[in-house]
């Protein structure tokens, strides 16, 4: 049996010449094994189990924070066999990258013959809503991995403060299926598509026509987002290898403030580039402080 207690100091201050760009700073690590050898016939046998159980971990790659990291991992140890771990549940209560990822849960399977793990069940909370992601398989030797993201009910408020949209408020949420493409360190998604959930909601764009100037078409817009409700609002999604996310927007519904009669139809696209978004708001907080006040409730 044996316990490693993070709790007490960072894992850099127990290892001189720390260098690596990731640390543990909270949790607990138990390792507990039983094995049977022998050397009977001159070489060594053995055949046991070893078990990990991983409580309270936290810790932060570069920018990105993780707290509350609990798993149990079993493994088969056998010299006649490779090692042989057995399906576990990995839980993070939180994942910081920027935006906050929370309730995280997967059921992981690791494939020690290939490099790779299948992961299931992988689900967790964002953006006011959820997420779950299709059964897939990881393999960081793979020219490309992908994964099916199906986001549920999703508030586009929380998108729009991220970005610092303070003149346009939305109600209502969304969900939609985003094809997701790992290719080494960079993301991909190529035609992913969102709708709102029914009944719809309500766009107020609280700036009026003061930037509109002369530009006609830009008052029309302005004006009819003065007071929108919608019954329809589609968007298609892609994300670019640059970090660019690229949203094209359909809404349909009525500003009833002008004539509640008439329909109207928008198309407006939208594009932001994330990474730089999101160094900005992890320019205003400290991954440790966040992390290390997590820990201590």
């Amino acid at each position: 049996d044996g316990v490693v207690d993070f709790g007490r100091r960072k894992l850099s201050r127990h290892v001189a010449g720390w260098s690596f760009p990731w640390d543990v700073i909270a949790g607990t690590w138990v390792l507990t094994a039983n094995v049977d050898w022998a050397t009977a016939t001159g070489a060594l046998q053995y055949r046991g189990e070893s078990i990990h159980r991983i409580e309270g971990l936290a810790g932060f790659y570069n920018d990105i924070g993780m707290a509350g990291l609990a798993a149990t991992l079993q493994a088969d140890i056998d010299s006649t066999a490779p090692l042989a771990i057995r399906p576990a549940t990995v839980d993070v209560e939180l994942i910081d990258v920027g935006v906050a990822i929370s309730n995280v849960t997967a059921r992981v399977t690791p494939d020690i013959a290939n490099l790779g793990v299948q992961v299931e069940g992988l689900s967790g909370k964002l953006l006011g809503g959820g997420f779950v992601v299709d059964p897939f398989t990881y393999s960081p030797a793979a020219e490309r991995n992908s994964m099916q993201v199906r986001l549920e009910h999703v508030q586009p408020q929380f998108m729009l403060d991220l970005a610092e949209f303070e003149q346009l408020k939305v109600t209502g949420t969304m969900s939609g299926m985003l094809p997701v493409t790992l290719v080494e360190d960079t993301v991909r998604i190529d035609g992913g598509s969102m709708r709102n959930d029914p009944p719809g909601g309500v766009i107020r764009y609280t700036a009026g026509q003061a930037g509109a100037g002369s530009n006609e078409q830009l008052a029309m817009v302005t004006g009819a987002l003065s007071n929108f409700v919608y019954d329809s609002l589609t968007a298609k999604v892609d994300y670019t290898e640059a970090g660019d996310l690229k949203l094209g927007m359909r809404l349909e519904g009525i500003n009833p403030d002008r004539d509640p009669t008439q329909p109207i139809i928008l198309n407006l696209n939208v594009d932001n580039n994330i990474p730089q978004m999101l160094r900005s708001l992890q320019a205003v907080r400290s991954i440790e402080d966040i992390l290390e006040g997590r820990a201590a409730n």
